[in-house]
């Protein structure tokens, strides 16, 4: 559970209203967001915000998903759809299990999302991410605009003074950019990862009888920074809510998606600045 790790781990105080941040699972906490723009100048930005370890934070959820009475079944693997069975794979072995309900929490990829006939014509953004030994701020998170990342942005998230995760994320040629980028960072990358990240376009369809979709599953992503650990909570919060109640989960979905449709008219004016653009937002802000 947690592994392999596709997670920058970086969330808000809005991660609060879900979770409580426990010590075992937090890293580091940050006071400032530094802005870089492509000439290099800076502005600086207030703002707590909490780098988690992944991996500890999903074995957390998963042991209390299992002391509210759900079974975890490691490698198996779900591969088909036929009426109300899903089809396993595990050690060689099929099997298939009646169910009255479906939720895929499986990723960007879905296979719950392809085999139910509702993935559709989905974008992704490609993330690239190093963590690097050297020295750093640890209560400052930066980030970089403009052509080092077209039309996203790349970062160094600090768990300590002298350990922090960079990386950046694009939607063609990640691999050159990211090796570009990670020379200039001074340090010993120790660990690499790599990750999709769904491109939400707000046209998705996240129901289909009594199959529903949830998270990056649903593409229910931030369009400006990418952030899915609190959508993807709220989302299953949603829908567990909306099971209990029998209210339709599409409607009341409509909050987060207004939320995220925000984010992505963002992200389309974002991506249509220049270097120029973004020196000039650098001069405003300061």
């Amino acid at each position: 559970v947690g592994e392999p790790v596709q997670c920058t781990g970086l969330v808000t105080k809005t991660f609060l209203e879900l979770s409580p941040i426990k010590k075992e699972y937090l890293i580091n906490e940050t006071k400032t967001a530094k802005i870089i723009s492509p000439d290099n100048q800076t502005t600086e930005i207030p703002l707590t915000e909490y780098v988690l370890n992944r991996t500890k934070l999903d074995q957390y959820l998963a042991n209390e998903a299992i002391n509210a009475g759900a079974q975890l079944k490691t490698q198996h693997r779900f591969i088909g759809l036929r009426d109300n069975e899903i089809i396993i794979k595990h050690n060689g072995e099929i099997t298939r299990k009646k169910t009255d309900l479906i939720i895929g929490a499986d990723g960007p990829l879905s296979e719950v999302a392809k085999h139910a006939g509702i993935y559709g014509q989905r974008k992704m953004f490609i993330g690239h991410q190093a963590t690097i030994k050297g020295k750093f701020d640890k209560q400052t998170f930066t980030t970089y605009f403009g052509q080092k990342a077209p039309n996203f942005f790349a970062w160094i998230v600090p768990e300590n003074n002298t350990t922090a995760r960079a990386g950046l994320a694009t939607e063609t040629n990640t691999q050159q950019h990211f090796q570009k980028y990670i020379k200039e960072i001074k340090g010993k990358i120790t660990a690499i990862q790599a990750g999709l990240i769904p491109n939400y376009q707000g046209n998705e369809i996240v129901e289909k009888n009594n199959i529903y979709l949830v998270g990056d599953a649903a593409a229910l992503v931030k369009a400006t920074t990418g952030g899915g650990i609190y959508t993807g909570m709220l989302s299953s919060k949603i829908l567990a809510e909306s099971i209990e109640t029998g209210i339709n989960y599409t409607t009341a979905l409509k909050p987060l998606k207004k939320m995220l449709w925000i984010h992505k008219i963002i992200r389309k004016i974002l991506n249509n600045f220049t270097d120029e653009n973004y020196n000039e937002l650098i001069q405003m802000m300061n």
